[in-house]
């Protein structure tokens, strides 16, 4: 601002004209400066250096005078570091055609000057916009990998939260989480834009994933079609032209690898996107132990000490999710509970650890005679709840009677099931299968039991 007015002041040209170049100019220059603070819209703030290139170009042909394009220099320079690519790219159109009208009507005073600036400004203008850009760009991250890096703590996924972030902060397309397990193969932990269970790289893998993990080191790839370097699988259908593995260490070991691609071009040093995925990959590993410590705390917390079932801690936690995803999917569920006949009677005659022996046995084979995606629960004494997704009423009955089939030794055991109707409680549900249950014990024990549907 005040080199502009000191330019202004030493033009060669009378008083007169120099109070209405520095009233136009720097009145323009102004309201451009409270068109920033106070928000004004895009396009308002990019006529504004567009207008003081325009004037700056007139008073040079009145002038005659080349200083004034050091003026013009501060103009595009000023665009150069606070705004945008777009804006920058009309306030050097505006200037050229500032520098070239003038230099026509004045040949001999401005035509080699004006060449130069022509020359000069888009090769210095135009680097200062590209760093300017990274920087803000930086700047704003700063705030952004903060409140990330708190959530992550707070995050009952860690891998999950922090691939998520390699897109959201780094614009990436595809981001996964490689992880050794117990065979020594590497697989997928977490991912962004991959399937997870169809991801799985071999232990000779010689791909960014094995060379991050072996190496311990950061395998960056602007360019994957001119290095031989494998894609991981899950990234070769997905046209990346851009990857990064960042080694997740632990106690100086790689434990993990952080690997992050891009279907655009990503260099190092001119893009932010790579230093996201080195700031994710440093703070995954302690990240990560606190999560996998904090799901340990909860499924011990979950977790039947006796049998190594879920608790009620659970059961009130997962049928929750079970009725909510019953709804979605628009498919029954059923829930069972369970009771071991006589158990009193047992524990007195035969002794409390013969009681808990037959506890243990009972849930591990009715365990194993369940589906896949059924769940077993201990309620409490010898009581014991299953879920039952993609259930209906006669399917809950045959799977309850297997269950009872399941129990061990000479025990018996009585089972009430029901299956719910779409909009009741997780309590009310409940409270319908235990009255099927106590029916069953009332009528003579071993045997099922379900209730019907309540009214709506």
């Amino acid at each position: 601002m005040f080199a502009g007015i000191a330019v202004v002041i030493f033009v060669p040209a009378s008083w007169t004209m120099r109070l209405i170049g520095l009233t136009v100019i720097g009145g323009l220059a102004i309201f451009r400066a409270v068109a920033e603070i106070r928000s004004y819209p895009d396009w308002i703030q990019t006529v504004m250096p567009v207008l003081i290139a325009i004037s700056i170009g007139i008073f040079t042909a009145i002038s005659e005078s080349s200083l004034l394009n050091t003026l013009a220099l501060f103009n595009c320079l000023r665009v150069a570091f606070a705004d945008t690519r777009r804006t920058l790219i009309y306030t050097l159109a505006a200037t050229a055609v500032a520098l070239i009208v003038p230099a026509l009507i004045h040949p001999d005073a401005l035509g080699v000057r004006a060449i130069i600036w022509l020359v000069v400004l888009p090769a210095i203008c135009f680097p200062i916009q590209n760093r300017s850009e990274t920087v803000r760009a930086r700047i704003g991250l700063n705030a952004k990998l903060a409140a990330v890096l708190a959530d992550l703590l707070t995050s009952d996924n860690a891998r999950r939260s922090i691939v998520n972030a390699a897109h959201e902060l780094g614009d990436a397309d595809i981001a996964v989480i490689f992880e050794r397990t117990r065979d020594g193969d590497i697989r997928a932990a977490a991912a962004y834009g991959a399937d997870t269970d169809q991801i799985l790289v071999l232990p000779d893998d010689s791909s960014a994933i094995g060379m991050s993990l072996t190496n311990r080191e950061i395998v960056f790839a602007p360019f994957v079609e001119s290095v031989d370097l494998d894609l991981p699988p899950g990234f070769a259908d997905r046209g990346i032209k851009s990857l990064i593995s960042c080694p997740i260490m632990r106690d100086g070991e790689a434990i993990a690898a952080l690997c992050v691609g891009w279907t655009k071009r990503v260099r190092r040093g001119d893009r932010v996107d790579p230093t996201v995925v080195k700031i994710l990959a440093a703070e995954a590993a302690a990240t990560i132990d606190h999560s996998d410590l904090l799901l340990q705390l909860v499924d011990t917390a979950a977790t039947d000490p006796l049998t190594g079932l879920p608790n009620r801690r659970a059961w009130d936690r997962l049928l929750q999710t079970g009725l909510l995803e019953s709804r979605q999917v628009e498919k029954p569920l059923s829930i069972a509970i369970l009771d071991l006949d006589h158990f009193k009677r047992f524990n007195d005659s035969r002794g409390h650890q013969a009681g808990d022996r037959l506890l243990r046995e009972a849930a591990a084979a009715w365990k194993d005679a369940l589906r896949k995606d059924d769940m077993i629960f201990r309620w409490g004494g010898e009581e014991f709840t299953v879920i039952l997704p993609h259930c209906d009423r006669e399917q809950s009955i045959e799977v309850a009677e297997r269950l009872r089939s399941a129990t061990p030794g000479d025990q018996t055991s009585s089972a009430g099931v029901s299956t719910w109707n779409g909009s009741e409680s997780a309590e009310s549900l409940f409270a319908r299968t235990d009255a099927a249950l106590y029916q069953a014990k009332e009528s003579g024990r071993d045997q099922t039991v379900t209730s019907g549907n309540p009214s709506n």
